[in-house]
């Protein structure tokens, strides 16, 4: 039990290191965030994962209790749900490859990619990310997360959108890509 906690910790937290090596790679964008949608709204649903994998503390537990790590109750269906999490962030890396040095974290527009993934689904990161985080919220069934996961969602397709608005502008046949995908949002 104590190796499959640890394989199903890393499946959850590696998807972070391929942002961050992403993130470092960036290259210079051709429209840049400027406005508090665009450039501050990101973050909310990109912290909202986290939120996930934490217990909410006790406050008469003292320091110790601050920050646990909710325990994974629900291994019934392992299969289904590790699948969806190896699916969801082998999409997510495939994504994040795909986009090398025009990834960003903030609705930018560096380049206009339309190969890999992104040649069937208008946006496979964050499709990789609802199936993971999916997978997640299954292990770690609760109210709690399911409201989080809910609210992930939400602003996640918020974001999708501010992001579309910000490429139209910035690349005349982003909209006719987009169209061409068998999955878009």
């Amino acid at each position: 039990m104590h190796w499959t906690f640890a394989s199903l910790w890393v499946l959850e937290t590696l998807i972070f290191l391929g942002y961050l090596i992403a993130y470092l790679r960036r290259k210079s964008p051709q429209k840049v965030a400027s406005s508090w949608k665009t450039a501050l709204f990101p973050f909310l649903p990109a912290l909202l994962p986290f939120l996930l994998i934490l217990e909410i503390p006790d406050p008469s537990g003292g320091w110790e209790s601050l920050i646990q790590f909710q325990k994974i109750s629900h291994w019934d269906y392992f299969y289904p749900k590790i699948s969806l999490l190896i699916l969801g962030n082998s999409i997510t890396m495939l994504s994040l490859w795909t986009l090398g040095s025009s990834f960003s974290i903030v609705s930018e527009a560096r380049e206009c990619i339309k190969t890999g993934p992104y040649k069937w689904i208008s946006h496979p990161m964050y499709f990789g990310q609802f199936l993971t985080f999916l997978g997640v919220t299954l292990f770690r069934s609760s109210a709690k997360n399911w409201i989080i996961y809910g609210l992930f969602v939400l602003l996640q397709y918020r974001r999708m959108k501010n992001e579309e608005e910000i490429l139209k502008e910035a690349f005349s046949d982003y909209e006719e890509h987009r169209r061409s995908c068998w999955i878009r949002f």
